[in-house]
């Protein structure tokens, strides 16, 4: 009985040093977490695996100093355009509004400030897999040209041809209106030039604009 106590005496003295001991390991062999946020300016940053990241005004992600897990997860919010570096061996995650996007190397645009609390992906080249967060066997595909719309409130996600020429003008300067409303042309000037445009009269969305501008100043286009 007597041994049995200091074998109980000796358990609780080692899991005691062992337990700090633990936390103390886990703390410092968890990579150190790198944040980039873009406020009045585009921002270009390249992530530890070669993947080019350009974030539009007020858009952040947060990223590990190195991908040392099987996975490259990164947090995300706002409006970026991804050049994902392939790797076979480690999927690329995208985390953002209880979403996620997975790729293994591709091109593709996500924005969470679309109207309605939308989030879209819109795809150039590869595959994409979106998802909300543990539901991973209801992901949908996409192909190039296609975009998802996530609806949160609903919870459901629906697939469309991109049909608007104009999601990447943020990034390009390019901008091409053929017969658009012009509450939707005022849309994509707020999100290419960072401003806070509305029209003054309700009836005026019903006007359409057919137009081309590149690399031009908000002035000039208004004017």
């Amino acid at each position: 009985m007597q041994s049995f106590r200091w074998a109980t005496r000796i358990a609780a003295i080692l899991l005691i040093a062992i337990v700090p001991l633990y936390f103390l390991y886990q703390h410092f062999d968890s990579p150190e977490m790198m944040a980039v946020a873009a406020t009045n300016e585009i921002t270009e940053t390249t992530l530890p695996d070669g993947t080019i990241v350009n974030l539009n005004r007020n858009s952040s992600i947060e990223y590990p100093e190195e991908f040392s897990s099987d996975i490259r997860e990164v947090t995300f919010t706002g409006e970026a355009f991804f050049n994902v570096a392939h790797d076979q061996t480690k999927p690329f995650i995208i985390a953002t509004n209880g979403v996620r996007v997975r790729v293994l190397g591709t091109t593709f645009n996500v924005n969470t400030r679309k109207p309605n609390g939308k989030t879209e992906v819109v795809l150039v080249d590869g595959l994409v897999k979106v998802y909300y967060k543990d539901h991973e066997k209801e992901a949908v595909k996409l192909v190039p040209g296609e975009k998802a719309l996530i609806h949160k409130t609903e919870k459901s996600i629906t697939v469309h041809r991109n049909e608007n020429p104009n999601f990447m003008a943020w990034k390009t300067r390019l901008m091409i209106f053929l017969d658009e409303p012009l509450d939707e042309v005022i849309y994509t000037l707020n999100q290419v030039y960072g401003a806070n445009l509305s029209l003054a009269d309700e009836n005026l969305s019903n006007c359409r604009l057919t137009a081309t501008f590149e690399d031009q100043s908000l002035p000039v286009v208004l004017q």
